[in-house]
């Protein structure tokens, strides 16, 4: 970067990005919360309608353990998705850019400092907002690198889930089928 101006597009440009991503992050909450309501009612479901054939012990001892599992991996899950949207235990605080009144205050008393001089004052006020612009981006990558962790968290949790809910829906399937077999 060569100038100041160059600078002070490129945090300005990394600034927005972060924005951006933040607000995509925010932005995600349907996906989550359905896949867990989903995996609940599956599960519900699937532990309520239960009815155990007689002919395999086996049976009914893998539908409970790929039941439990997809119970504690959806609650894990759930963790995840807290923890991702209320930023607990994140340790960051949201550091914001000054009001535009308050710049352009700064900027005029920059002038008065430097007598004037308005090229001092472009100058130093240039400095000053590239080191708002370093702050409040650094700020923003920490809570959204937080919140893509959490997020990557709850789809390991929830990708786990599903599998268990698979196996535990195939299991319940074929006691189905074994207990149409008996009658």
């Amino acid at each position: 970067m060569k100038t100041d101006a160059d600078r002070l597009n490129f945090y300005k440009e990394l600034y927005f990005k972060e924005i951006d991503k933040r607000q995509g992050l925010n932005n995600s909450i349907s996906v989550p919360i359905t896949l867990i309501a989903g995996s609940f009612s599956v599960l519900f479901y699937l532990a309520t309608q239960w009815k155990p054939s007689v002919v395999h012990g086996t049976v009914a001892i893998l539908f409970l353990v790929s039941i439990v599992l997809a119970f504690v991996c959806t609650l894990i899950s759930v963790y995840f998705v807290v923890k991702f949207y209320s930023n607990s235990n994140a340790g960051y605080v949201t550091i914001e850019l000054a009001k535009a009144n308050e710049m352009e205050e700064y900027y005029k008393s920059l002038e008065k400092h430097h007598d004037g001089d308005k090229e001092k004052a472009n100058i130093d006020f240039t400095q000053w907002l590239i080191s708002e612009l370093v702050t409040c981006t650094a700020a923003y990558q920490v809570a959204n690198d937080k919140k893509s962790t959490d997020f990557f968290g709850f789809k390991k949790a929830i990708f786990y889930t599903l599998i268990w809910i698979v196996i535990a829906t195939l299991v319940f399937c074929l006691n189905i089928i074994q207990l149409n077999s008996t009658l």
